[in-house]
């Protein structure tokens, strides 16, 4: 079970699927650089996004020994409603109504709360848009998440096509985070400090 730490440490949650690329490199540096006397560094993922994969689960291995790893198994259970908003939500990429948008966020903070449990977590951080499941996932509790911030980094067929707008209308979710950096290098300054 995941707890919150009772030493005074900062809780960092990161969402990343380990795929070779700058976004994977930067963040392995970001977390050997952070002192896991400050910060108690948690790493979340998919299994199926990491296992299949030798390259992935040798970025893994990479990662510095007091980094805790999370993987989330088991299926995302979602009404008849919910399921049929999500699939709405996916074939178009926006939600008709509000009433939508507040149905997906309750299946997507449900699915926090089974995955993560009571755990609260200063930071949680997406490290990439494209990854949509995760970016919801993230967004969507109204509690436990002390600041939400989302990577923006796209891969370069997405990112050279895409104005702001365009990824906004793209990614209606990104509205749910209350911080958008550009790449890892902007993560250190979102992180709680002391």
């Amino acid at each position: 079970m995941l707890d919150s730490p009772d030493d005074g440490r900062k809780v960092s949650l990161f969402r990343h699927d380990f795929a070779p690329g700058p976004v994977t490199e930067a963040f392995l540096e970001f977390a050997r650089g952070l002192d896991p006397l400050l910060h108690r560094i948690v790493v979340q993922f998919d299994r199926s996004s990491v296992y299949p994969f030798p390259e992935r689960v040798a970025n893994l291995a990479r990662l510095p020994e007091h980094v805790q790893r999370l993987v989330r198994a088991g299926s995302h259970v979602v009404s008849v409603e919910e399921r049929w908003t999500l699939n709405q939500f996916n074939m178009n990429r926006h939600w008709p109504s509000p009433e939508q948008e507040a149905l997906t966020r309750k299946a997507f903070a449900r699915e926090c709360r089974r995955v993560f449990g009571t755990a609260d977590f200063d930071v949680a951080t997406q490290l990439e848009l494209r990854d949509g499941f995760g970016s919801q996932l993230l967004g969507a509790p109204d509690r436990g998440i002390g600041h939400r911030v989302l990577g923006l980094a796209l891969p370069a067929d997405d990112s050279t096509c895409l104005s702001a707008g365009e990824i906004r209308s793209a990614y209606p979710f990104i509205d749910w985070f209350d911080e958008v950096v550009e790449s890892a290098d902007e993560l250190h300054p979102a992180l709680p400090t002391g």
